[in-house]
């Protein structure tokens, strides 16, 4: 069992509970106290904190109207009061409350701060930072203060002095979960999804039961999908630039690549109206022969002007060809052997597969050789 503290400890020793989040030990502290001192009023207040900290609020509203009772003057009992009728749900009481608190204390940071946030809520961006401010000037690095300002500058869409207001948030407190989540929303705004990244797990680490954290890990990925199509807009202009850029070597290109369906398009051609004759042919080994050295002749042209341009690697162009070598053997293995059985059919597949994998390897090695 806990020592009870003494009479010149026990606020600290609340005080310290509530910190390190142990609210019910803090109610018992607290409890044991008022059965000697009844009317102790910032008893009755540290234990509507410690209720309201346990989600009890009906018995924390009461803690907080037998401090009232006893000092009607209590600015403390009306800010806890504005937290626990906007918790329950009454926006006029709570209004009421935090009036009546600030009326009493008017350069209060934290009844500020909370004025702040409720006109956050509203969307009265302009009055929320206005409300903000006046906290910041009393106490400049008032936590509650810079985190509302920043979220009302963010709303405003004040770039600048935004970025000065997260300089002044993550200056005076670089280890609290809201800078960090705060912090990764601006690199997120400007797509820096790794430094997103790295604030949110941050932010995890600080205070792991924060679900906006979670929220915007969610909004950081989904981010990054409904990119795609204008990074994918960006990669087919690099590709066009790399293109045309002259030869560093002073060479000339083997041959300018074509967009991936037009070559696609053109073999697919060749292919087609290769069949019928091929099946119908009386001499189809020769024609055959013909056949299958143009189409690998191209094949051959057109990996080449890649791997020239820098988009295949030599092993990527090694695969391909041999890849087709393989298929054009079969068919014609097909052709000889099983007297033309599968010979169209294996020839039409010949540069098909290759042609689809060179399409997704030119755009990764596109994808990395983009300028940033």
């Amino acid at each position: 069992m806990m020592p009870y503290p003494t009479e010149a400890r026990w606020q600290d020793a609340v005080q310290d509970l509530l910190a390190v989040r142990r609210p019910q030990q803090a109610e018992q502290v607290l409890r044991r106290h008022l059965v000697w001192h009844p009317r102790e009023v910032f008893a009755h207040i540290l234990l509507a904190l410690a209720l309201y900290k346990q989600s009890r609020l009906p018995e924390a509203r009461a803690a907080a109207h037998a401090a009232l009772a006893l000092d009607p003057a209590a600015s403390e009992a009306f800010y806890l009061l504005s937290l626990l009728e906007n918790q329950l749900g009454q926006p006029t009481a709570s209004r009421a409350a935090l009036t009546e608190a600030l009326r009493l204390q008017p350069r209060n940071p934290k009844y500020l701060a909370v004025q702040a946030q409720f006109l956050l809520h509203q969307k009265q961006w302009a009055q929320a930072q206005a409300a903000a401010e006046r906290g910041l000037a009393h106490n400049p690095v008032h936590a509650d203060c810079l985190v509302v300002w920043v979220e009302a500058l963010c709303q405003q869409k004040l770039w600048a002095a935004l970025e000065e207001a997260l300089y002044r948030l993550r200056a005076a407190h670089p280890n609290l979960a809201a800078t960090h989540l705060l912090l990764g929303q601006e690199a997120l705004r400007q797509r820096q999804y790794a430094e997103t990244q790295a604030h949110i797990q941050e932010a995890l680490r600080l205070d792991p039961l924060d679900s906006g954290a979670e929220q915007l890990l969610v909004v950081a990925k989904n981010s990054q999908y409904e990119l795609l199509p204008e990074l994918r807009a960006a990669y087919r202009e690099a590709k066009r630039e790399l293109a045309e850029a002259p030869d560093p070597a002073g060479k000339a290109p083997v041959i300018n690549p074509l967009p991936w369906w037009g070559w696609l398009a053109f073999l697919g051609l060749i292919l087609l109206t290769g069949g019928p004759p091929l099946q119908a042919s009386a001499q189809s080994v020769p024609y055959f022969a013909g056949y299958c050295g143009l189409v690998g002749a191209v094949g051959t042209l057109v990996a080449g002007g890649y791997y020239h341009k820098g988009f295949l690697r030599p092993w990527q162009l090694a695969a391909l060809l041999l890849g087709t070598a393989g298929l054009a053997f079969l068919a014609w293995y097909s052709l000889a052997g099983w007297h033309k059985t599968y010979a169209v059919e294996l020839l039409r597949l010949v540069l098909l597969p290759a042609f689809l994998c060179m399409h997704g390897i030119w755009s990764g090695t596109l994808q990395r050789k983009a300028p940033e």
